[in-house]
């Protein structure tokens, strides 16, 4: 296998950049219900079925156009549970499939990201990290806002945010005088 491509719950895209360069006969796709991340942030239970069910569906959409899926789905089997993390489930994935590289869309969690780096390095297996263009800025971008900031205010930035693309400006309007 060439490519392992890792896309999580909160990425699903067929028109992400890790499909770009995507080949069915030499890459496929990993995805996996994590224990871990269904208790991390508290949810109510029919968030994470509808969750859980979203990530299905894209697995399917994905096998019908011909894509491979490596899935692991949350089980009440104890003998079906491979692990608790992806670090634990991609771990014995990788050592089964062999990839030569995996890719990834950025998370939006540092943990998960740093995780999932740890478990790349421990392997020694290169980790390709694309950006997540599903934001409206970069990290870089937001970085370079943020440098040299004593006090860092959500509303400041998304004001930064409108001048900066000219989104959402109103043109300044000459007063309208009634006589």
């Amino acid at each position: 296998m060439r490519n392992l491509i890792l896309v999580l719950g909160d990425q699903q895209d067929h028109h992400s950049k890790v499909f770009e360069d995507f080949d069915p006969v030499q890459d496929a796709v990993w995805m996996a219900e994590v224990q871990e991340e269904a208790d991390y942030v508290w949810s109510h239970k029919l968030r994470l079925a509808y969750f859980f069910a979203t990530m299905r569906h894209f697995r399917k959409e994905l096998l019908d156009r011909g894509f491979v899926v490596h899935y692991h789905a949350l089980s009440p089997d104890p003998a079906a549970d491979r692990g608790k993390t992806f670090s634990e489930i991609l771990r014995q994935d990788i050592l089964r499939l062999t990839p030569q590289k995996l890719v990834l869309v950025r998370p939006g969690d540092h943990r998960v990201l740093t995780s999932l780096q740890q478990t790349a390095a421990d392997l020694k297996i290169f980790l390709e990290v694309h950006p997540d263009n599903h934001f409206f800025c970069s990290l870089t971008e937001f970085r370079e806002y943020a440098a040299g900031k004593k006090k860092l205010l959500q509303e400041h930035f998304y004001r930064y945010m409108r001048r900066s693309s000219k989104n959402l400006l109103t043109p300044k309007r000459k007063p309208v005088c009634s006589q």
